[in-house]
């Protein structure tokens, strides 16, 4: 371990005089690669370390050197072959990212392409470092992940399935490798769930208040995460640290009334355009089902009429399905979203259906109710806001890390307590 901490701390410096001579600039590839490669065998160690188990430690390998080759291909070889939901996003940030750091533009699009100026400042102008940071958030998903093993006492098959969908699920692999915001916002959603989870079992308020810091961020990278907030919110009203269960409590009232004014004081604040960009204005029928969608080959249920609440509620309930498993059969016809629907739509389905079966088999419904209540809420707000296939397995990425920690809480190990045996008494007998 020591000689890998030394290891590190010669990166650190070689990066430091790299950058004050300004080489970064010069070779900011050739900086990035060592880099990389440093980073990567103190990575391949602390995987060997974390794990007690072959093949956990091959999966997350494989996961780590995927992501690698999906960044390298997708930087060096784009013009041979497009990654999935690499293209327009993607070079709209890079080109925006750049801007900023020359300082020929100033207008505010979103803050992802601020976060990447900011790396250039340190790194010089290099994409391939600010797609390495989207991998290096994974590994952080992975290490949360294990971390909520560690916490509920997972059985280890139950703990190698889940690391084997983190690393080798096809559509996570290409968003933690591109130059994405959605990377970042999984590793802080996921960090921020299992922070209010340590709140629920541990009692640890410090936790729950650290779940809403730490996923600030997210909120601000993309308002949608305003979901795990609420989530956040409605389990505090309801949670009962004292007997581990959900009740309506004297405090319930009185947090559902605070959520819903805060809501509205920030909903005509200053702050609106950093908190709640995406949200509509004014909550009608109208305002949240009139959204207009570019047509593209992969839409579904485009121009639905919604005329009441009822209506709303139906349609929003069919929207939220087709957002959680979209491609679905029939919808397109696309030889490439119907491989999505295979390698994306039915390893969803699977790990949510395994995880009810698990919760109910194994009486855990209760932690993995408060995991599916913030995942509903945020699907429920991505529904309207999303009419296409490929846009939505983007933005569904967002909620994997729970959906993994829900699988890891319905899979809890349940404890034997010892009893201690009085040895002179049970010799008499």
């Amino acid at each position: 371990m020591i000689g890998i901490l030394i290891l590190f701390l010669i990166q650190c410096v070689a990066i430091g005089v790299c950058s004050v001579f300004g080489w970064t600039d010069i070779h900011p590839d050739l900086v990035t690669i060592q880099m990389i490669g440093f980073t990567s065998i103190l990575l391949i160690y602390i995987f060997a370390k974390k794990t007690n188990n072959k093949l956990m430690f091959g999966l997350l390998t494989m996961g780590y050197a995927a992501r690698v080759g999906i960044m390298f291909i997708d930087i060096y070889g784009s013009s041979l072959f497009t990654i999935l939901h690499s293209g327009d996003d993607t070079e709209r940030f890079y080109i925006r990212s750049v801007e900023y750091y020359e300082g020929n533009y100033s207008h505010f699009t979103t803050y992802y392409p601020y976060i990447i100026k900011d790396i250039y400042e340190i790194f010089g102008k290099n994409r391939l470092i600010a797609q390495y940071v989207n991998i290096l958030c994974w590994v952080g998903v992975v290490f949360v992940v294990l971390a909520a093993c560690k916490l509920f006492h997972v059985k280890e098959k139950c703990v190698i399935f889940i690391m084997a969908y983190l690393a080798l699920l096809p559509n996570y692999i290409c968003i933690s490798s591109i130059l994405l915001r959605e990377s970042i916002m999984i590793f802080l959603d996921t960090w921020g769930f299992y922070l209010c989870l340590k709140w629920m079992k541990k009692k640890l308020f410090i936790s729950l208040i650290m779940a809403f810091v730490v996923t600030f961020p997210a909120i601000i990278l993309h308002s949608a995460s305003i979901g795990l907030w609420i989530g956040f919110a409605l389990i505090y009203a309801f949670w009962d640290v004292g007997t581990q269960r959900f009740a309506f409590q004297a405090k319930t009232i009185f947090v559902l009334l605070l959520g819903i004014a805060a809501i509205i004081l920030l909903n005509f604040s200053s702050y609106r355009n950093l908190i709640m960009a995406y949200l509509p204005t004014n909550l009608s029928i109208e305002s949240i089902t009139s959204k207009e969608f570019a047509a593209g080959d992969s839409d579904y249920l485009m121009n639905i009429q919604v005329n009441n609440g009822v209506e709303l509620i139906f349609w929003t309930i069919i929207r939220m399905f087709f957002f959680v498993f979209s491609p679905l059969p029939g919808s397109t016809t696309s030889l490439k979203y119907i491989f999505a629907f295979i390698v994306d739509s039915v390893p969803t389905a699977v790990i949510i259906f395994l995880t009810i079966k698990d919760a109910y088999y194994n009486k855990k419904g209760k932690y993995v109710f408060a995991a599916y209540a913030v995942c509903l809420i945020v699907i429920g707000i991505f529904a309207w806001g999303v009419s296409n296939a490929g846009t939505a397995m983007r933005h569904r990425s967002l909620i994997v890390g729970v959906f993994a920690i829900a699988y890891c809480m319905a899979n809890e190990k349940k404890l034997i307590p010892v009893k201690i045996v009085d040895e002179t008494k049970a010799a008499e007998e």
